[in-house]
């Protein structure tokens, strides 16, 4: 087997360095002496914490813990047992004797109380773990600290202090040929380590990857979306080109067929963007390459300025609450003026305001400050922004980059835009609900919402279910960043979940603890205790496992606002960030008063955070002043003060004297004020940018509980698997874009099974009326004449001129059918009069005769049944044909009839029609017959007919937005018909 090598990276390079080296001889060694090992750098267990030495050894001979120093020269160790223990070690240097202090961490005085420790820690592994206990003897185990060398060790160990050992790399091949204990290498002991300390295997030759020519990429597009992106890349001016797609995979080969394309287009930069750190790590590692931060790329350097004026006192009380540092737009000298940036993702850049309490980014408008960044109308750059049409965003959905409107207004060149179209296919699970919400976005009709269940996709889940899922989700302390979540809409409702999960799951208690996931809704910095590193950066939505919970500090802020004032609670607690790929430990100061809130700090704590770190500036002041500052410096060297200065000077003289420059001198007083507070500015602003990098009260994180979250804090995240509780609240409606925006965008967030509580069905019969009030129809009761329509008539042109502008759409088309039909007795249209609402007169004569004039009156009803004609009839008559007019009339209505009977299976083509078509399958399996016998504007007519002479009259009212408002029973044969109506109409939905 050889010498199997495992490790975690180390957080510094000089001891990933010195282990390197060991593992490499040992490597030769354990080859030449046909030994067996398995050796772990780095080990850790988040259950086993206390436990974190340099390396674990086991092999033929012994269990070695290995703590590496990397120390050189004259080591005199302590000569007795008591001072070995407890005093610390120096080593010493040959030429000046200069001693140098060996560490041992931050935790012990020497390198043998710290392995020792983690012996003991040790010992509680071997102990509760079943691999081991048993099979090695944990009080044989060995601890050696290995130091880099050379090395001359004076004294030795003291008998007293068994199975520890000191030796320098170079002879570490003896002490390991020379040790031997009765605990020996074997295939279980070494599996059960390495299941216990995780590590990636360890790469002994890291090898430059050779360079992949971006134009060998073979990505394979559709060929409309090709056309497009190929259009805009071809022109050498600048442009903005919207691609949307709801599918990811869409979206990421665009970004890597652009990329690809590069050369072909001879395109002399093209990055890739996307909106922040945090979404980046989380799409690159969906597509294997790296995508930079739009925050990290357009903004930095120091603070531009502070959102307030300053007046002469720069200390005055009303400004101490305005205080916010500004972070600058970079300069866009790194960007070539032709390049092409891809912004992907581009859903979730908004010009929506967005700015915390302390802290803005440029305007505090991304998209637009990217715009300005880009500065395209100066240059030949191109921006292609890539992303998903249906999705929520930060801020308004009409306010993101992908909204061609938006871009227009804040952009005045080519604006190209392409759309990959929704299937209309019919799908299960979470793809058709995906599509189902996408649709009625697409079409602005939020009538239609239905969850197509699916096993392992998209399955219903019961309230008294969830507590199974969340105990065994949550039962155990996470070790990296959650897969599953629960998904809400308020974070009250979230912090219900979270409480309930401390106290049932973990049963940790109700109060902040060790082992609670918590989500960061801020970026702070965590400062580097050594004095010579930059903070670590922890990012909005990083999640965070608490280790241990510290102090507890108040700061009191009085305020003008407030009778009392305001306490800033503030707790230090010790946490693993699972966000980090090295999973950093660090402490970090929590604030309690936004942690225990369910929305956020309230105004009066907002501005007494802000009071407080002006406060923390004004103390910075006093220990650095103005006087003594490089700005104060830079300012008397300011070619414009000195003049100042000069002229101020000569104007006091001459004021003095009695010359009349009063005026010229306030001016000029002014004008100094003006430069010194331009000094004092810049002084202020470092001041503050150097608190809020390094202060832990400002960088305090503003967290929650992490197991249940809002949905809006999920975007950008994806989990194997999730609970949503579709219900947002009794105010909430879900027939709108903002619904299905969200639970589209929390159904997105689930790769693999989605758990729905709550589902809230909406279908276009949901809040339909039924009425009816008809009385029975007697069968030898004659049927009812027909009434004549005429919906979107089209007059002939001989009519028109006599046709009265206020005449009704069915009177006009009666009317000119009527017309056509007397032609062929001689008789031609003369003139109409309109009586009233109700009545048209219409008059007609023959060319031929002065003895044929026929007037005939029109009948209709009125507005609610939409002005249908109800009866034509001769009133007049000097003509002989009489019997052939009254004919005519009877074929106008029996051609009616028969129109409306021939057309009974064309049912309007927009979303009346699968709510028809159900009706009629329906109806058919009870053994009747569905005929659309009218058809106006928000209203359509039904006859019913079925065996046994039973009959039915129907009126439907439909609203432009998509909903049947009422169903109305006109005629019914039977009361039983009547009843098995509304059952079965309303029932509907299932198409």
């Amino acid at each position: 087997m050889g010498l199997h090598i495992k490790h975690n990276r180390a957080e510094h390079t000089h001891e990933n360095e010195q282990f390197r080296r060991i593992a490499k001889s040992l490597k030769l060694l354990f080859e030449k002496q046909n030994w067996d090992g398995l050796l772990i750098g780095n080990p850790y267990n988040e259950n086993h914490s206390r436990f974190r030495p340099d390396g674990i050894l086991l092999y033929n001979h012994g269990l070695i813990i290995i703590d590496l120093k990397a120390y050189s020269g004259n080591v005199k160790l302590p000569p007795n047992k008591s001072e070995f223990e407890s005093t610390a070690w120096y080593t010493e240097s040959d030429t000046d004797k200069k001693r140098t202090l060996i560490k041992a961490g931050n935790r012990f005085i020497n390198p043998f109380k710290q392995l020792d420790s983690y012996r003991n820690a040790f010992k509680e592994i071997v102990s509760n773990e079943l691999g081991l206990k048993g099979s090695v003897n944990e009080h044989r185990t060995c601890a050696l600290n290995i130091f880099s060398g050379p090395l001359n060790i004076q004294n030795s160990v003291p008998k007293a202090i068994p199975y520890y050992k000191i030796t320098q790399e170079k002879d570490l091949g003896t002490m390991l040929y020379d040790y031997s204990s009765e605990n020996s290498f074997s295939g279980e002991i070494a599996s059960t380590l390495g299941t216990v300390f995780n590590a990636e295997d360890w790469q002994e030759h890291i090898e430059m990857p050779e360079p992949q020519r971006v134009i060998d990429r073979q990505i394979e597009i559709d060929s409309d979306v090709e056309s497009a992106i190929s259009e805009f890349l071809k022109t050498k001016k600048s442009g903005v080109l919207i691609l949307e797609s709801i599918d990811s995979r869409d979206r990421d080969d665009w970004v890597e067929y652009i990329l690809s394309q590069s050369q072909e287009f001879e395109l002399p930069q093209v990055e890739t963007w996307i909106h922040s750190a945090r979404i980046g790590r989380k799409v690159s590692a969906r597509m294997g390459m790296e995508l930079q931060s739009l925050y990290n790329t357009i903004y930095g350097g120091a603070p531009k300025s502070l959102n307030i004026e300053y007046a002469a006192d720069s200390e005055d009380k009303q400004f101490e609450e305005q205080l916010q540092e500004i972070i600058p737009i970079r300069s866009d000298d790194s960007v070539d003026e032709s390049a092409v940036i891809i912004l992907h993702e581009a859903h979730l850049v908004s010009r929506s305001l967005h700015q915390s309490e302390l802290l803005r980014f440029g305007t505090g408008r991304l998209l637009e400050d990217l715009l300005t960044f880009l500065n395209q109308s100066e240059t030949n750059r191109k921006l292609i922004c890539i992303g998903d049409p249906y999705s929520l965003t930060y801020g308004k959905d009409t306010d993101s980059a992908i909204n061609s409107d938006t871009i227009a207004e804040n952009y005045s060149g080519e604006i190209s835009h392409y759309r990959k179209p929704l299937v209309s296919d019919t799908f299960n699970g979470k793809l058709g609900l995906r599509l189902g919400a996408a649709h009625g976005i697409e079409n602005k009709k939020f009538n239609n919402l239905s969850f197509p269940w699916q096993t392992d996709d998209l399955l219903e889940i019961t309230k008294a279910e969830i507590p199974n899922y969340l105990t065994y989700w949550y039962s155990k302390p996470l070790d990296s960043e959650p897969s599953k979540t629960v998904m809400v809409y308020a974070n009250k409702d979230a912090r219900k979940i979270n409480l309930w999960v401390k106290n049932h799951a973990l049963k940790n208690g109700k109060d902040l603890a060790v082992s609670d996931l918590l989500i960061l809704n801020n970026n702070i910095n965590i400062p580097d205790e050594t004095g010579f590193g930059q903070p670590t950066k922890l990012y909005n939505g990083m999640f965070l496992l608490v280790n241990s919970v510290g102090e507890t500090i108040s700061k009191t802020v009085p305020l003008r606002q407030s009778k009392k004032p305001i306490i800033l609670h503030f707790t230090k607690i010790h946490v693993t960030c699972l966000s980090l790929p090295n999973r950093l430990e660090t402490d970090l100061y929590l604030l309690d008063n936004y942690f225990t809130s369910e929305s956020g700090l309230s105004k009066e704590e907002q501005i007494a955070f802000r009071v407080f770190v002006n406060q923390l500036v004004s103390v910075k002041t006093k220990e650095n002043p103005f006087e003594k500052s490089p700005e104060y410096i830079q300012m008397q060297q300011d070619k414009n003060y000195k003049e100042a200065l000069d002229n101020e000077a000569d104007l006091k003289k001459r004021y003095e004297s009695g010359e009349k420059v009063k005026t010229k001198l306030d001016a000029e007083q002014r004008e100094l004020r003006k430069i010194e507070r331009s000094y004092k500015r810049n002084f202020r602003n470092r001041l503050l940018s150097n608190i809020t990098q390094n202060d832990p009260f400002v960088n305090a994180g503003h967290v929650h509980y992490g197991w249940a979250l809002t949905v809006h804090k999920c975007i950008g995240s994806s989990f194997s698997q999730a609970i949503i509780n579709a219900y947002q609240g009794e105010n909430r409606g879900t027939t709108n874009a903002e619904y299905y925006r969200w639970l589209y965008s929390g159904v997105t967030t689930t790769t693999n099974t989605l758990l729905v509580t709550n589902p809230q069905f909406v279908h276009p019969l949901m809040d339909t009326q039924f009425e009816d009030t008809s009385s029975i129809n007697i069968d030898k009761e004659p049927a009812k004449k027909k009434l004549l329509t005429f919906p979107d008539y089209q007059i002939e042109d001989r009519f028109i001129d006599k046709i009265p502008e206020q005449l009704k759409e069915n009177v006009v088309g009666a009317v000119c059918e009527l017309s056509i039909k007397l032609e062929q007795h001689g008789l031609l249209l003369e003139s109409i009069n309109s009586n009233g609402d109700y009545l048209t007169k219409v008059t007609y004569s023959s060319p031929s005769s002065t003895d044929s004039q026929v007037i005939i009156a029109i009948n209709n009803k009125g507005q609610k049944d939409n002005w249908p004609v109800s009866s034509i009839r001769i009133e007049q008559s000097a003509s002989d044909n009489q019997d052939a007019i009254n004919q005519e009339i009877k074929s106008l209505f029996a051609a009616e009839q028969e129109s409306s009977v021939t057309a009974t299976s064309e049912f309007p083509d927009d979303f009346r029609k699968p709510i028809y078509q159900n009706w009629n399958s329906v109806l058919n399996n009870m053994g009747y017959q569905l005929s659309l016998t009218e058809s106006h504007k928000n209203q359509d007519v039904f006859s019913i007919s079925g065996g046994n002479n039973d009959s039915a009259r129907i009126r439907v009212w439909y609203g432009d937005d998509g909903y049947f408002r009422k169903i109305v029973v006109l005629q019914k044969s039977t009361i039983e018909l009547g009843e098995n109506l509304k059952k079965r109409l309303l029932n509907g939905n299932k198409a």
